[in-house]
């Protein structure tokens, strides 16, 4: 059995997203390349983390933010998953150091 790529956008992407996802979503695009965690996304929107978490899975899902593959210390000493707006990631790529 043969797979084509079908350049269709997927359902979930055609919803509107809710306040909490739109809010989250926009906190991440307006933190550029950088990205946020979820903890400081909590801060930069006031919402409380355990209810912003959800709203990252969800955008992550729906192919709205990826994971930049950063990791930076929360306040607890873990790290955490830096996350950034899919349409910045080959912004993010170009800017990066070389190795």
């Amino acid at each position: 059995m043969t797979h084509k790529r079908c350049n269709a956008v997927p359902a979930a992407l055609s919803k509107p997203l809710g306040p909490m996802e739109g809010l989250t979503r926009a906190t991440v695009v307006a933190a550029g390349t950088g990205g946020l965690t979820a903890i400081e996304a909590a801060a930069v929107t006031g919402l409380d983390r355990y209810s912003l978490q959800p709203r990252l899975s969800e955008l992550r899902r729906k192919g709205l933010v990826v994971d930049s593959g950063k990791r930076r210390r929360n306040p607890s000493g873990r790290q955490a998953i830096v996350w950034i707006a899919r349409e910045l990631v080959s912004t993010a790529d170009d800017n990066a150091s070389p190795a």
